[in-house]
């Protein structure tokens, strides 16, 4: 017979000591010192995250980048999110909350009102071939309704920027490409920007 270990682990505070000691845990791993290894096409950092090789991408470098799309274009007309193009949609969806984003925009938009944290992330994408990234972004309006401002009389206004960011690392790390201010985007307004190398 084969006689194995097995192994437990535990969290444990052996005092109440009150509220005022509260803690918590979230993302345990244990496991692999990497996902898979990170497929034989990357190397592992503590985390564990796998750095992967050029041409590769995913938690554990599994997908090939000649696998991945190299474009997005989404107007958010079909009603819904389209799982093609979107990873994670938080805090909105698809809806008229801000009205049309006229001149540069009609229809529905990708609409943020929820009082959580607000994020839309693409699904991994090839840029290799790619150069631009474009969009059309109002935050709040001119007419301040319930449903779409931007409270630009409050003194955190500024800390409620839209940031755009890039990650190359899944997510692990992201990079600042621009910062759009409320009062910069009260009517709507296309912008474009370089797609860092």
């Amino acid at each position: 017979l084969d006689v194995f270990s097995a192994t437990q682990f535990r969290w444990i505070q052996h005092e109440a000591p009150g509220e005022r000691y509260s803690w918590a845990v979230d993302h345990v791993y244990i496991g692999e010192a990497c996902p898979g290894l990170c497929s034989g096409h990357g190397y592992c950092t503590s985390g564990p995250v796998c750095i992967c090789d050029e041409g590769h991408q995913g938690d554990d470098c599994s997908l090939s980048s000649s696998e991945l799309p190299s474009s997005i274009k989404d107007n958010f007309e079909s009603g819904s999110v389209s799982q093609e193009s979107w990873s994670l949609i938080q805090g909105g969806g698809v809806g008229s909350g801000c009205g049309q984003l006229s001149p540069h925009a009609h229809g529905d938009s990708l609409y943020f009102n929820g009082c959580t944290i607000r994020q839309a992330i693409t699904r991994p994408l090839d840029l290799t071939r790619a150069s631009k990234i474009m969009f059309v972004l109002q935050i709040g309006s001119v007419s301040q309704t319930d449903s779409c401002n931007a409270a630009l009389d409050q003194a955190d206004t500024v800390d409620r920027a839209v940031l755009l960011q890039y990650s190359v690392n899944n997510g692990v790390t992201w990079h600042v490409i621009a910062q759009h201010q409320p009062k910069d985007f009260i009517k709507a307004q296309r912008v474009s920007y370089n797609i860092p190398l």
